[in-house]
């Protein structure tokens, strides 16, 4: 845990640098240059991105604190963590040397303050391994719970006060507002539990799985496991959220399984649809965007038809 907070200790320290105004009118509409916009344009789509990912975790972790989520574990809460915000980084030396609005400003820096906390708070808490006590467990459920709301709600105001800067200069355009998305961070900022069902499982709603998630074409195969045995299949394509499966039946929609490859890897997953010897699965836990069956990496997931 002390790790994780001199990390971040440091990495606030940098956020916080204040920019060298002296001298240097602020900045208006009209003298807000292309550089600049475009740096905080990568900013705000960077924000909107992650946003399905924070109210995904912030789910989970209100799920989890709550305790009304019995098959969500501690791989469900880190399969689903939004990416490090690596435009941020390369473009806030620009947004901070443009003497922007500290409105504009603060509010960036309180979003990426906030989210490396929750990102750092969560990974100090699964690495620590099982809690000594529930009272103990219960406690950081509640902090983790807590620090995800707040990203929730720091993503809304960065979110609405770039989008203002960018729609006060003439000659530029916003990208497409996400009001889905919007609307999920507003639900778990309150505390509601917006990605959890009403059986205590994760959903990602379609609409964001095909927003974020293009699905890769693999024809690789595998096997299904069943009670009464494994089952050969093809993996027809996979998204870091789904598979695509082929040359099976009798996989009605809402059954539990296990998908197993030739490394010996297991995927569990929920059949969401089925015709004839297709069927549809969603992955209980998110593929890293570098898996084999993605093309991440060099393909061993399995043998090419």
């Amino acid at each position: 845990m002390a790790v994780y907070q001199q990390l971040f200790a440091r990495e606030l320290k940098q956020w916080m640098m204040p920019a060298e105004t002296k001298g240097v009118r602020p900045a208006t509409a009209d003298t807000i240059n292309a550089d600049v916009l475009a740096a905080v344009r990568a900013i705000l789509i960077e924000i909107e991105e992650a946003s399905v990912y924070i109210a995904i975790t912030a789910s989970i972790a209100s799920a989890l604190h709550k305790g009304r989520a019995p098959a969500l574990t501690f791989k469900h809460l880190t399969g689903y963590l939004p990416s490090s915000p690596n435009a941020y980084r390369r473009h806030i030396e620009t947004a901070l040397g443009a003497a922007l609005s500290p409105h504009v400003i603060l509010s960036l820096q309180a979003y990426h303050a906030r989210l490396s906390y929750a990102l750092r708070l969560t990974h100090a808490v699964v690495d620590a391994g099982p809690a000594p006590s529930q009272t103990i467990r219960t406690a950081e459920f509640e902090t983790l719970e807590e620090s995800w709301r707040h990203v929730c709600g720091t993503a809304l105001a960065a979110i609405s006060v770039t989008r203002e800067l960018l729609a006060s200069v003439r000659y530029s355009r916003p990208p497409v507002n996400n009001e889905h998305a919007e609307a999920l961070l507003r639900s778990a900022k309150a505390g509601g539990q917006p990605c959890i069902t009403e059986e205590g499982r994760m959903r990602m709603p379609p609409w964001a799985e095909s927003r974020l998630h293009a699905r890769k074409v693999t024809q690789i195969e595998a096997f299904v496991l069943l009670e009464d045995g494994a089952t050969p299949v093809v993996i027809d394509n996979a998204s870091r959220t789904g598979i695509g499966l082929s040359r099976i039946t009798g996989l009605p929609p809402g059954m539990a399984l296990t998908i197993a490859l030739d490394t010996g890897a297991r995927l569990q997953g929920k059949v969401m649809w089925a015709r004839g010897e297709r069927a549809g699965v969603r992955l209980d836990v998110m593929l890293p965007a570098d898996h084999p069956l993605l093309g991440g990496a060099q393909n061993n997931a399995g043998r090419s038809r």
